[in-house]
């Protein structure tokens, strides 16, 4: 693969390419007529990584360097605490983390400030919502109520009122997973909600976006008890 000048490897470009040998890559639905793309399309809603790799004909994209430790810990303010009532001037983003099946659904809300060093990426809070283990006394098994989407999109609702109450939301976003009933709720009320489709090249931009400001001191996090 790498001789012939495979695309996907971090030099494809390399000196050493062999014209005598050739690659191949197609798509599930390029090889095989029973198969279309849009067949597909729940699948790569759900997972686009995973199907693009499964049936795409992509391989893997491991990122080359991962987040250091330490720069994690110099992230963390200890002066900071989770913030749920917006400020004057401070312009927020809520981001979605919806559950797929029921599971940790996910909220996180934060804004940037302007600093004579440039700017910083506060995170302000995070809220997670877990199912309830309930024991089932008939049978005597622990069963699993799943997180109630409503709730999620009200506690949503009241947070994006209480950031607005001085400040601005900006947009709150979501992933592509189970965030339609949501999305369509929080419109309504009048907020801007966008669904976002997080693909191999969405995910690096984030990354290599996300990886740069840490480097450089810029990405800050409340370390704070919460009151």
């Amino acid at each position: 693969y790498c001789l012939a000048g495979g695309k996907e490897q971090a030099n494809a470009l390399r000196e050493d390419r062999d014209p005598k040998y050739l690659t191949m890559q197609l798509a599930t639905w390029e090889c095989n007529p029973k198969w279309t793309r849009a067949s597909l399309d729940g699948a790569f809603k759900k997972d686009p990584v995973g199907a693009a790799m499964e049936y795409g004909g992509h391989f893997g994209e491991p990122n080359a360097a991962f987040v250091d430790a330490q720069k994690v810990d110099e992230m963390i303010d200890i002066a900071l605490a989770m913030n749920y009532v917006g400020k004057w001037g401070h312009h927020y983003i809520i981001s979605v983390d919806p559950a797929s099946k029921g599971d940790t659904y996910v909220v996180t809300w934060g804004h940037a400030e302007t600093t004579p060093g440039g700017h910083i990426f506060i995170v302000d809070g995070t809220q997670g919502f877990r199912p309830l283990s309930v024991m089932n006394h008939v049978t005597n098994r622990l069963i699993k109520v799943p997180v109630d989407t409503g709730k999620v999109t009200e506690y949503i609702v009241h947070l994006a009122k209480n950031l607005s109450m001085h400040g601005r939301v900006l947009e709150i976003v979501f992933d592509q997973w189970n965030s339609s009933s949501s999305i369509t709720t929080l419109k309504a009320r009048g907020f801007t909600a966008l669904e976002t489709f997080f693909t191999n090249q969405y995910k690096g931009e984030i990354y290599t976006n996300f990886l740069e400001k840490l480097n450089m001191g810029q990405v800050k996090v409340f370390g704070a008890p919460p009151a």
